[in-house]
């Protein structure tokens, strides 16, 4: 898990969420989603897969209004932090 402190608070409601935190996606989190436009940043791929993978949790609307600065901070850590083991290993069946 990542927590990424936002540049601009995202309104929800009466509350400002000025975090989030961002845990590895699973494969369904992934399902019609290309590894390569994650890997990529694409910004549309971005937008549907961030709502499913933060806590707290945003929607699709809110993830369109983030600034460009958040968008890619929160593409390049869950590339970073989650695109690899780190270890170069190929996972043994």
């Amino acid at each position: 898990m990542k927590k990424i402190t936002l540049h601009k608070p995202i309104e929800n409601g009466d509350k400002k969420i000025t975090s989030v935190t961002m845990r590895k996606p699973s494969a369904g989190e992934m399902r019609g989603l290309s590894l390569a436009e994650v890997g990529m940043l694409d910004v549309d791929t971005l937008i549907t897969l961030i709502p499913r993978i933060t806590t707290p949790s945003i929607s699709e609307v809110q993830a369109e209004g983030l600034p460009f600065e958040d968008i890619m901070a929160l593409g390049k850590a869950l590339v970073a932090d989650f695109g690899a083991s780190g270890n170069g290993d190929t996972p043994k069946p």
